[in-house]
Order: structure tokens, then sequence, then C-alpha cells
């Protein structure tokens, strides 16, 4: 293997990776998709339905927005399924770091973008319906989920 074909192969597995970590620090700031009348679930739902002690005047509210995000999620988790398919078929088809690489990176990170706007979005929708110490706990768990590697 040449020595630019080994540094084109790294810096695209360097993307992919980054491209991984991205999506499931987004999938641990999410967590997975529940049932919230009957609680249980993991990942961030767990923790705000659980841990923040929200009222039921909260919960209803705080409802129509996890609504609407788990739709926007779903729809993005689709297209970020749908890059990597595409970059992977590319990937496969390229001998080097082409126009077309570019592309097919420059797509999956647009949709890893996206779903990372909607979720931080859908979380700040949240903050009006919280109490000052409930939105404190929200940044902290955040915070934190961006910062930890996945498991």
């Amino acid at each position: 293997m040449s020595k630019k074909s080994f540094i084109t192969l790294a810096f695209v597995a360097a993307l992919l990776a980054m491209a991984f970590f991205s999506f499931f620090a987004a999938r641990t700031v999410n967590g997975h998709p529940i049932n919230h009348q009957h609680g249980g679930g993991d990942g961030f739902h767990q923790f705000l339905h659980e841990k923040l002690a929200l009222t039921s005047v909260q919960e209803r509210q705080i409802q129509t927005i996890e609504d609407t995000y788990d739709q926007q999620r779903q729809a993005l988790e689709a297209k970020l399924r749908q890059a990597n398919a595409e970059l992977a078929t590319v990937f496969q088809e390229e001998r080097s770091y082409t126009p077309r690489v570019q592309e097919k990176i420059d797509t999956l990170n647009h949709a890893m973008g996206e779903l990372q706007k909607v979720t931080l979005a859908h979380i700040y929708a949240m903050y009006p319906h919280l109490t000052q110490e409930q939105q404190q706990k929200l940044q902290t768990y955040v915070t934190h989920a961006l910062v930890q590697p996945p498991e």
C-alpha cells in the first residue's frame, strides 16, 4: 500500500470514527424512545422523568415537545443510516479521496449536525416548563453526556 493510500484510508477511518462517536453521543443524550405513560426507559428520558421530579402539569407540557422531537429524531436517524450506507458504497468504489467521497462525508456530517441541533433545541424548549433547580440538573446531565465517551 502506498503512503498516499494509507493516509487516505487513515483519514476516512478517522472521519468514520468521528461520525459514529457523534451519533452515539447524540443517542446518549436522546435515550431510546419510551412510553412515557408507563415510565421506565433509559438514558435521557429516564433521567427526565425520574430524576427531575416533574409535576403532572410539567409532564403534559413536555410531552408535546417530546412527541415532536421523537418524530424529528426518527427522520434524522433514517437520514444518518442512509448517509452512512451511501458513504460505505462510495468507499468501496473509490480508491482515493475523491470529490464523491467528500460529498458523502459532507452529507453525513450535515445529518449529524441536524440531529444535534434538534436534540438541543428540544432540550432548550423544555426549560420554560422547569424550575431553576430542574433546569440546572438538566444542564448538568446534558453537559456530562456530551463529554463522556460512548460505552
